[in-house]
């Protein structure tokens, strides 16, 4: 029964390939040529012929066969003489009988895309490790001699296998004689594709329609997760896709889950520029790298700045899981779990191909900026964190406090006590405030009063950016002037809050 298909077969270097389904290990064609008997009509000789030549060129024995995907029309002129070009080449030495079907018993002679049906049926054997059955075959006709006497077995019931070599014939009309010769990829998925983690996964897909983003989701998300397949995703999704006009991300769990964060959106490609924001003072808690170190990437680059603060007697490791809620109570422990915390974000997201355009830095954030725009190394970042926390903990400063007050600059500075610094402009409405301990904590009890919203930043007993730390900047120059002899030039994408 002729019929119609659509195959798509996708051949590449096995060392470029994302995921292997199987390897071509040769291919050959002959052409009968002429024929009494007329165009249509198949020769033996010739196909013998193919198949003999085809297994000394590409040195296999035909006896290593474990399955053949056979071109089987299903008519009397073809059959015989394929499976009697197949018995004297393929099975002449073979103990075992040989595996046979066609995948046109499923779906019908799609004549020109009739081999690449028999390649994904094929791939989908050694996939599955099920080779699906030839159906209605009930008997073999009496020229088929092979099959009655138990050289060739027929596959008629769905068969579990262990994959290997597969032959496949597929001839055309008027004399061409094809055969190619595929073999299984071995190699299994680590732990089934399991992750060897409880890490959430990010799966970004894009699409033409949102249906077709809802398709992929719903078959991540209906699976336990498997990291090979989502890397695949990755890989697919990485760049535009002309014509994908749906883009969507989720957040998986590594077992299934139907909590999962999902969004889907309309969107044209624009690319747009990325910004990494590194943050100052006030962002730090005891612990708060514990999950992140389970990222490779991430705790390569701890155990980089461990090495060199290891002469200082420091471990930045830590300092970063440690469960002691005091620990950034000490400033150098403060600074040093921030910048540290922060290059391992940098590396973390530059080996996933995520780069900044522009870079901007709050307070110390600033440190991290010359880490991200290459200007300083991950050694000469962490230096300059530790020198800097340790000339403010060897410098007499005052015990300080700092505080963020949501208040318009006019009014904030006829009400701040003249022992308090307005220290940073965050927004035309949001000002921190910087000074001695007590008088922030009187302050900030006067302003609740009145209902204005404040909160305490956990900045080490330091009160940074106010007259007060000014017994540390000599020490401080004198400690960065051995780490930096020379200037270092930043990048134009490097948005500095340096005040002019």
């Amino acid at each position: 029964m002729r019929s119609d298909t659509v195959a798509v077969v996708y051949l590449q270097k096995a060392k470029n390939a994302r995921r292997i389904y199987a390897t071509l290990v040769h291919g050959k064609i002959n052409c009968d040529g002429f024929k009494e008997e007329g165009i249509t009509f198949p020769s033996v000789e010739k196909q013998k012929i193919l198949l003999s030549e085809f297994y000394k060129e590409c040195e296999i024995s035909p006896n290593e066969l474990s399955y053949v995907e056979s071109h089987a029309t299903g008519t009397l002129a073809g059959d015989p003489i394929e499976v009697m070009a197949i018995d004297q080449t393929l099975c002449a030495k073979r103990n075992t009988p040989l595996l046979m079907g066609s995948i046109k018993s499923n779906i019908g002679h799609s004549e020109p895309a009739s081999g690449l049906c028999q390649i994904a049926k094929v791939l989908l054997a050694m996939e599955t490790g099920i080779i699906t059955p030839t159906i209605h075959f009930k008997r073999p006709r009496k020229e088929l001699t092979a099959i009655i006497e138990g050289r060739i077995k027929i596959v008629t019931e769905p068969t579990e296998w262990e994959g290997g070599y597969v032959g496949i014939n597929s001839f055309g009309f008027g004399g061409a004689n094809s055969h190619i010769l595929l073999k299984s990829n071995f190699k299994q998925k680590t732990n089934n594709g399991a992750p060897n983690d409880d890490l959430p996964r990010l799966v970004a897909v894009s699409g033409r329609t949102e249906e077709a983003v809802k398709i992929i989701f719903d078959y991540v998300r209906n699976r336990s997760t498997d990291a090979e397949f989502i890397s695949l995703l990755h890989h697919i999704h990485n760049d535009n896709i002309e014509g994908h006009l749906y883009r969507g991300y989720m957040i998986t769990k590594s077992k299934i889950s139907h909590n999962t964060i999902i969004k889907i959106e309309h969107t044209p490609y624009t690319k747009r520029p990325i910004c990494f924001i590194f943050s100052g003072l006030g962002s730090q808690w005891f612990g708060m790298s514990r999950t992140l170190m389970k990222f490779p990437v991430f705790a390569k680059a701890i155990q980089k700045c461990d090495i060199v603060l290891r002469t200082y007697g420091i471990l930045l490791t830590d300092i970063l899981t440690n469960d002691n809620k005091n620990i950034f109570d000490n400033i150098i422990n403060l600074l040093l779990g921030l910048v540290g915390l922060q290059i391992g974000l940098v590396d973390l997201l530059t080996s996933i191909g995520i780069v900044s355009d522009f870079i901007i830095g709050h307070t110390i954030g600033e440190l991290i900026c010359g880490y991200a725009d290459g200007c300083l190394t991950a050694k000469e970042t962490i230096l300059l964190a530790y020198f800097i926390g340790l000339a403010l903990h060897e410098s007499k400063i005052i015990n300080g406090s700092m505080a963020e007050i949501n208040l318009d600059y006019k009014t904030l500075k006829v009400i701040c006590p003249s022992d308090i610094d307005i220290a940073c402009y965050n927004s035309s409405s949001n000002f921190i405030v910087s000074g001695p301990t007590n008088s922030i904590k009187a302050f900030l009890t006067k302003l609740q009063a009145d209902n204005i919203s404040v909160k305490r930043i956990s900045c080490g007993n330091i009160p940074f950016h106010s007259r007060y730390i000014k017994p540390a900047i000599a020490k401080s120059e004198e400690y960065l002037n051995q780490i930096l002899p020379q200037e270092k030039i930043c990048s134009s994408k490097w948005l500095t809050t340096i005040a002019h």
